[in-house]
């Protein structure tokens, strides 16, 4: 909702991302932002020639397309690593259409592991990442959001008006 701060805006994300099949078209229903999909590639990649045309919003019939979204490792690719020229190139394109990219990086330090990378360098091109603390990570429950201080302020203010928040965590939180 950040990246996507003006209802009927689009999200660009593979066809068999997380984020497309699994929230119930959470960004449709919540945020008013229409996912725009592209076809995965089995290593979790999608065609950077195709992805060029995805984008609209030259036409005052379509949606702006703001933002795209990647998934590091990816879940149903069988865990693949997305390689990091790939990353490089792709935020090259978003940069020049003027959009963001954000990470679905639920297993990002599996990737860092596999890479023998830190992760600062895995998310090194994204505007934005999100990594859960349970998966590899062995906490309980929870995820972290990054992204630029004023991106974070503004999530907290969207996850506060959603209704977001558990105020007893901080025991779960220190194992982040």
């Amino acid at each position: 909702m950040v990246h996507c701060s003006r209802r009927g805006t689009e999200a660009i994300v593979g066809d068999i991302a997380h984020g497309f099949l699994y929230e119930q078209g959470g960004a449709a229903q919540i945020a008013g932002v229409l996912l725009n999909t592209i076809k995965n590639n089995p290593d979790g990649t999608f065609c950077l020639n195709e992805l060029v045309h995805k984008f609209r919003g030259f036409d005052i019939h379509e949606p702006n397309t703001v933002l795209v979204m990647v998934e590091n490792t990816h879940n149903m690719c069988g865990g693949k690593v997305l390689p990091l020229d790939w990353l490089e190139r792709l935020a090259t394109i978003c940069r020049e259409k003027g959009a963001k990219v954000h990470m679905d990086g639920a297993r990002v330090f599996n990737a860092a592991a596999h890479l023998n990378l830190p992760v600062s360098r895995i998310v090194r091109d994204v505007d934005s990442v999100c990594f859960c603390l349970s998966k590899g990570l062995a906490c309980p429950v929870g995820s972290i959001l990054l992204g630029t201080k004023e991106f974070i302020k503004e999530a907290h203010r969207l996850r506060k008006a959603l209704g977001g928040g558990m105020r007893q965590v901080g025991f779960l939180a220190a194992a982040g």
